[in-house]
């Protein structure tokens, strides 16, 4: 049986395995520079084959597949290949986009809690609540409670 596996996604879960392998057929002129990603720690993370096909490492992609199952109650777990952006692909609200269990945890977080809450001060705001003269105050204010501790 014949099987075409062109333009096909392999994801790698072992460190350094397409950083070590790109360069072997980078040698062998097998891969040219295009479609890949590189990092400072793990040299290159991404690369297309001659064939079409997109090598990737994804530490975490165990973790976000059983992650996915239990966040849309279900074992069917669907993958978007290229710009998910635009696409509406299911009914399943959490779908595998390549992404990382940081990336999955944020995504989650934006659709169940409106996003992750923040706070920001103006510039007065900042430098009064940093001031030398708040510090000095609470200082006081915590010996005064503090002696009124001791004398009861």
């Amino acid at each position: 049986m014949d099987e075409n596996h062109e333009k096909t996604i392999i994801h790698i879960t072992d460190n350094r395995v397409i950083h070590n392998t790109f360069y072997k057929l980078a040698c062998a002129g097998d891969v040219y520079n295009v479609g890949f990603k590189m990092s400072k720690k793990g040299g290159i993370t991404r690369f297309k084959y001659e064939n079409g096909n997109m090598i990737i490492f994804n530490p975490d992609i165990n973790a976000v597949i059983d992650t996915i199952k239990i966040l849309n109650k279900t074992d069917n777990v669907e993958v978007v290949e290229g710009d998910e952006s635009e696409q509406d692909i299911s009914n399943n609200k959490y779908v595998f986009k390549n992404q990382r269990i940081h990336t999955l945890a944020r995504e989650y977080l934006d659709k169940e809690f409106g996003g992750v809450p923040s706070s920001t001060f103006n510039t007065a705001g900042d430098y009064i609540f940093h001031s030398d003269l708040l510090k000095v105050m609470l200082l006081s204010v915590g010996l005064m409670s503090l002696k009124s501790l001791l004398r009861i």
